[in-house]
């Protein structure tokens, strides 16, 4: 009982967290990044592609150089230890959330004491939780964390580099949490490239806002040592070389040459950004009962940092609404030390005293009835999942990489990326061949005999 009463703050917002996702988590489907991602992730847990070369499909990205490495390794970890399981798509994705959540809200501790804010215990848990809340209660937090997104692996590593710059000031080994920083930046840059960049104003905005003093010596290692490692990895090791080099001439160069897909223009990004923060910007608005706001020193920090990690991406053309996800837990933490003082005014109220008091076990409820109304409904992929569902004892049988050759369809990104991770197929010109009846194809009987004659898909084999 002494661990849930001194970790209470923690214990809550993870559950409102799993709240939130619940009705998401457990239904059938994913967004086609977060299968494509998964099932590379797989292929290198098979041993089917490596870190610097991953593999996708036999005919698509047999080397996938769309995006840097370092999330499908992580994940492939998650299928070693679990096997090729559906639900470890989602599991990856939620883990790497809830461990930012859960180092963001360290970063919140220790900015309070770093700052020399004075506040008391009490307080300082309440903006601890109450940011915490403002940051998960962003839509596209959910969105990302359910769809096995890359921003997962990048936030964490962006929050973990915040926090340990700041904690390099209050320890004794204060040079190696500077190291640590930058290499939880390379982390960020090896899972999504130059996105996950902008940690490194940490300690310049520390000297301003702060005062700080050995600001430069600390950002001097920690920029020495991204620098260095990154170093090592282009001058030594051939294939990291290659696929440094590689993903810059297919995703990064043309992106902002705007060569490659544009989905949204710079204002409508950006408008897409206010959009998703109106969020806790509204919740805060509500709570604080519109009492002033109180903009200090750590505000202003945080303000920065998320600056830091939004503005840049317009370089980009090709700008889509989970780019900016890296950047929300400081604008969370923004506005979440810009508003606790009218809060703490609000949730000391009896009526919150009395919610609190059961707020757990009523959390707790409310997940397993959303888990069990939720369970096997279909979310996304919906024409795939509709296809193999009525024969998918018999579908998994041919569970293998083989060639499959579409008859009557051209495969949509959607097929390539669901028949991937969930049969390991690649579509080509093979001795086994796939035919939706919504668009039937002449096939010879002669030629192919017949696997499985299901209500929506015909399968065939090459005699």
């Amino acid at each position: 009982m002494e661990f849930f009463r001194k970790n209470s703050t923690f214990i809550l917002i993870f559950l409102l967290f799993i709240l939130i996702i619940t009705p998401y988590s457990v239904r059938k489907g994913m967004f086609l990044d977060g299968l494509t991602y998964s099932s590379i992730a797989r292929n290198m847990a098979e041993e089917n592609g490596t870190f610097w070369k991953p593999h996708y499909t036999k005919t698509t990205y047999n080397t996938f150089y769309e995006t840097l490495p370092l999330q499908f390794f992580l994940q492939s970890i998650f299928f070693r230890v679990f096997g090729d399981k559906i639900w470890v798509d989602r599991i990856y994705g939620i883990f790497m959330v809830l461990l930012t959540i859960f180092f963001f809200m360290l970063l919140l501790r220790k900015i309070g004491s770093f700052a020399k804010t004075g506040e008391k215990e009490e307080y300082n848990d309440i903006v601890i939780s109450w940011s915490a809340f403002l940051f998960i209660v962003i839509p596209v937090i959910m969105y990302s964390s359910v769809n096995n997104l890359l921003e997962n692996t990048v936030t964490l590593f962006a929050v973990l580099s915040v926090y340990t710059a700041v904690k390099s000031f209050s320890s004794k080994h204060n040079i190696l949490f500077s190291i640590l920083s930058g290499l939880c930046i390379l982390a960020a840059f090896l899972s999504k490239s130059v996105v996950g960049l902008f940690p490194l104003i940490v300690y310049p905005t520390i000297g301003i806002v702060f005062k700080k003093k050995r600001w430069l010596k600390h950002w001097t290692f920690q920029v020495g040592t991204f620098i260095i490692v990154l170093g090592f990895i282009l001058v030594f090791i051939k294939g990291g070389r290659n696929c440094i080099f590689s993903h810059f001439q297919k995703q990064i160069f043309p992106s902002i040459e705007g060569t490659r897909e544009i989905y949204n223009s710079r204002l409508g990004f950006f408008l897409l950004f206010l959009q998703e923060f109106s969020v806790p910007l509204i919740v805060a608005l509500l709570l604080s009962r519109f009492k002033k706001w109180h903009v200090g020193k750590i505000p202003i920090f945080f303000l920065i940092i998320g600056l830091s990690g939004l503005i840049p991406l317009a370089i980009s053309q090709k700008l889509a609404r989970r780019y900016f996800v890296p950047s929300l837990p400081f604008f969370a933490g923004a506005l979440g030390y810009s508003t606790y003082w009218a809060v703490q005014k609000t949730v000391k109220l009896p009526v919150f005293k009395i919610i609190y008091k059961y707020l757990h076990l009523i959390i707790i409820i409310a997940i397993i009835f959303l888990g069990i109304v939720s369970m096997g409904k279909i979310h996304k992929n919906k024409t795939q999942w509709g296809e193999v569902l009525p024969n998918w004892k018999e579908l998994k049988i041919y569970d293998r990489n083989i060639l499959v050759k579409p008859c009557g369809f051209k495969p949509s990104w959607g097929d390539i990326a669901f028949f991937q991770r969930h049969f390991k197929w690649s579509f080509g010109n093979g001795k086994y061949l796939l035919q939706k009846k919504v668009k039937p194809c002449p096939v010879d009987p002669k030629e192919y005999r017949s696997l499985i004659n299901g209500p929506k898909l015909r399968f065939w084999e090459k005699k």
